[in-house]
């Protein structure tokens, strides 16, 4: 058994959050996108990294974070990502996202509200704290 020493825990999932799959309208003079191998198909995806969070995943990490990345694409898709996205050095955990959970308690009741930052436009930001958008 795998025990998390830590009451700080932050998960990050992969698509439309670390990497953006529709960036043509965001970026459509293709500027800074990777290419990642997709472990299901033996292809490789073109993407364009979310920089504001993995900014963020880089800040969570400096303050002592235990960081989880998940994706409903399963463990392999997102280890390809963090590799590629030269983060895997500091995620502690990959996996699946999860189907379920079963507690007590609403997630409502322990989890803070979800963070999503606008790729393009700060005003846009869904989070209920102020969110350090510098480089750490």
């Amino acid at each position: 058994m795998q025990v998390i020493k830590s009451s700080r825990i932050v998960m990050f999932d992969v698509d439309d959050t670390l990497v953006i799959w529709d960036w043509k309208a965001i970026n459509p003079d293709g500027v800074g996108l990777v290419y990642i191998r997709n472990p299901d198909g033996n292809c490789e995806e073109l993407v364009m990294p979310h920089d504001r969070h993995i900014r963020l995943l880089r800040q969570f990490k400096a303050r002592g974070h235990t960081v989880v990345v998940w994706s409903q694409g399963g463990h392999a898709w997102a280890e390809n990502v963090c590799k590629i996205l030269g983060i895997d050095s500091i995620v502690d955990i990959v996996m699946d996202k999860p189907n379920w959970y079963v507690d007590d308690l609403p997630c409502e009741a322990f989890m803070k509200s979800p963070i999503y930052l606008d790729p393009l436009d700060k005003s846009k930001d869904k989070t209920s704290w102020v969110v350090d958008d510098k480089e750490s």
